[in-house]
């Protein structure tokens, strides 16, 4: 671009230049004819003033070309009139053949800067082609880095629910551990006592078995002794007999009394027994809630897992949009350098112009061709490079089942 730019300038510059001397010698023609009458050195010296132009147009063939036509002029000074004459008109024919090259070249040089306007405006249009669609570009992942934010957003609500609930789960979960372990410290209580009493209760009816066999022999002695007794006497039985029996009625009725408290507390054994084993029962509950408590575990990991990725595909982005920033800098900056550009070769062009006599050189070509037309040129909607559907900014199939419509905005 600085090798192009600098050939440029010399171009301008030498088409400058020659677009002076053009001019120079345009109005040292009609001098030459304003002063005809008049001597060879003040016609010389004139047409030498107007021929200079300002300090940076010096050339070294101008000042040769000066030098041989104040030779020229000093020997002409010394000839007769008439000569003076027929080297007046071919000087006059020689200046019109370099007023017709002068004139073809500055020709060449307006049609070489019509075609590098044109390429120029040609390029302000791809430039501007490209910066719209970079913004095009630009919104699209504005429009999916905010439609992230979303997701996010609704993903970190999600998980601080989700925190929540788990921690209630995890207190009720505490509570119910601590319970179960309670319940199983009381369980083995009360299975020591359960088997305490069945020992109780072995014991016990084993004792009254055998006071109840003692009971029948000593009934089957004492009725076969009353028997005999009655047998015997036919009398009444004595005073030991009835102490007796009295004390073996009062040992049955504590035996019987004793029977029955021990079968009370059988009784309630069972009943125990029968509570634990529905206890047990209803102990499968906790694990369905330890279940329920690792599937939330799971969802809670496979939601951090999604929200990292999420964070991910906003970080990268986010670089994309630093890119695609930069890249539109960059490309306003050349678009600006080229206005700018523009400009100066319009004003260069526009003083070309106003310099640029109309006698000989025709009218004026108009500005107006060389201007922008970009407003006319209808630029095209830039479609955004990047794929939707891509796997990289496409949450996984468990992500997409667990998060729904948050991955879908």
């Amino acid at each position: 671009t600085t090798h192009s730019k600098n050939n440029h300038r010399k171009s301008l510059d030498k088409g400058e230049k020659e677009k002076n001397s053009a001019e120079t010698e345009h109005k040292s023609v009609n001098n030459n004819k304003a002063y005809a009458h008049t001597n060879g050195d003040i016609h010389t010296e004139l047409e030498f003033i107007e021929r200079i132009g300002s300090v940076n147009d010096f050339d070294e063939n101008e000042v040769e070309k000066d030098k041989s036509t104040k030779s020229y002029v000093h020997i002409k000074s010394n000839t007769k009139w008439t000569n003076h004459q027929t080297k007046e008109n071919s000087v006059n024919y020689t200046r019109e053949r370099k007023n017709k090259a002068n004139k073809e070249n500055t020709e060449q040089s307006s049609t070489q800067k019509d075609d590098y306007c044109q390429r120029l405006e040609a390029d302000v249009k791809r430039l501007k082609v490209d910066l719209q669609s970079s913004r095009q570009t630009e919104q699209d992942l504005r429009s999916q880095l905010n439609s992230v934010i979303i997701t996010e957003k609704c993903m970190k609500s999600e998980l601080c629910q989700l925190q929540l609930d788990n921690d209630d789960l995890q207190s009720k979960l505490h509570g119910l551990v601590s319970a179960r372990q309670m319940d199983k410290q009381s369980l083995t209580q009360l299975e020591r006592r359960l088997q305490d009493e069945r020992r109780l209760r072995t014991s016990a009816e084993s004792q009254l078995s055998t006071e109840r066999k003692n009971k029948k022999a000593e009934e089957a002695a004492a009725a076969r002794a009353v028997a005999m007794a009655a047998a015997a006497s036919k009398g009444e039985c004595t005073e030991s007999c009835r102490a007796r029996r009295r004390d073996l009625e009062s040992e049955a009725k504590q035996l019987r009394r004793e029977l029955k408290t021990k079968e009370d507390r059988c009784l309630n054994a069972e009943r125990e027994v029968q509570r634990l084993l529905q206890y047990k029962e209803s102990h499968n509950e906790t694990e369905i809630l330890m279940s329920a408590l690792s599937a939330m575990q799971d969802k809670n990991s496979h939601l951090e897992n999604s929200l990292s990725e999420e964070t991910r595909i906003k970080l990268d982005l986010f670089v994309a949009l630093g890119e695609a920033q930069r890249q539109l800098k960059i490309r306003e900056n050349v678009i600006r350098q080229q206005d700018r550009e523009m400009d100066e070769i319009k004003g260069k062009m526009a003083q070309v112009l106003a310099v640029m006599p109309t006698e000989s050189f025709g009218p004026p070509p108009s500005c107006n061709t060389s201007k922008l037309r970009l407003a006319e040129c209808a630029s095209p909607t830039a479609q955004s490079n990047l794929d939707p559907n891509a796997t990289a900014y496409t949450p996984k199939a468990n992500t997409h089942n667990h998060l729904g419509p948050a991955t879908e905005a």
